[in-house]
């Protein structure tokens, strides 16, 4: 059984890798591959840790 907890910045780079990986999958031969590369494990990697830096207590980030 998955055990699901609030992320922590230490998620941040394995939640980037599933938001690329899950939109590679997904969106290839829907989008423009311009607008997938885009959202590169970087950009991903320093979207999520800024997420999880501002704590910002309206807004829950789970992992499982």
């Amino acid at each position: 059984m998955a055990r699901i907890r609030r992320a922590v910045l230490a998620d941040a780079a394995a939640m980037a890798a599933v938001h690329v990986a899950s939109w590679e999958s997904t969106y290839t031969g829907v989008l423009p591959a311009s607008y997938i590369a885009e959202r590169s494990l970087a950009v991903r990697h320093a979207f999520w840790r800024d997420r999880l830096i501002e704590n910002d207590p309206a807004i829950c980030i789970f992992v499982a």
